[in-house]
């Protein structure tokens, strides 16, 4: 796996103690993105970011509203459809806690967990069906190419993971 000149690579956390000091210590800019090579897979891309809440493993990132930065939040489960892909600034595959610093995987594959962004808790993720279409949409029940974040390659039941290909338009 991929790191950095100063040593952090993408599993890299910083997070607040709990003792009310934000002690996180900010170990890039904002929006760095990180090239790693993934076996076989190919190569992943990872942006460094600041969590606006605690993030899990699996779960879709999107940028706050009218954000100057790249500060995000997990995708609420219920998006509306005039909401585009260009939101979303990738998918966590680690925690990171609420206003904590870390990489979420943009592009390359990766995991998502089924309860995520326009994906309903019960529904498997899969390649083909109701929550999914081509690819795993971010507006409800709309597989327009401005909507589609990720293609699932291995299905997940319901609550659980799936392997996908994850390419998010947000990282610019």
């Amino acid at each position: 796996m991929g790191f950095t000149g100063a040593g952090i690579s993408p599993t890299t956390v910083t997070n607040e103690s709990g003792s009310g000091l934000d002690d996180a210590s900010q170990l890039a800019p904002l929006g760095f993105q990180l090239t790693a090579p993934n076996g076989d897979k190919g190569f992943q891309t990872w942006v460094y970011v600041k969590a606006g809440g605690a993030l899990t493993e699996g779960l879709i990132c999107q940028l706050i509203d009218s954000a100057t930065t790249y500060e995000v939040i997990a995708a609420p489960t219920s998006v509306s459809v005039n909401d585009t892909a260009v939101r979303v600034v990738g998918v966590a595959q680690h925690a990171i806690g609420d206003n904590g610093f870390g990489f979420i995987l943009a592009k390359g594959f990766g995991n998502i967990r089924a309860g995520s962004a326009g994906i309903s808790v019960d529904t498997a993720v899969t390649s083909g069906g109701s929550a999914v279409g081509r690819g795993i949409d971010f507006a409800a029940g709309t597989t327009a190419p401005g909507c589609i974040i990720a293609h699932c390659t291995v299905v997940a039941a319901a609550d659980a993971q799936a392997t996908c290909f994850i390419n998010c338009a947000g990282t610019g």
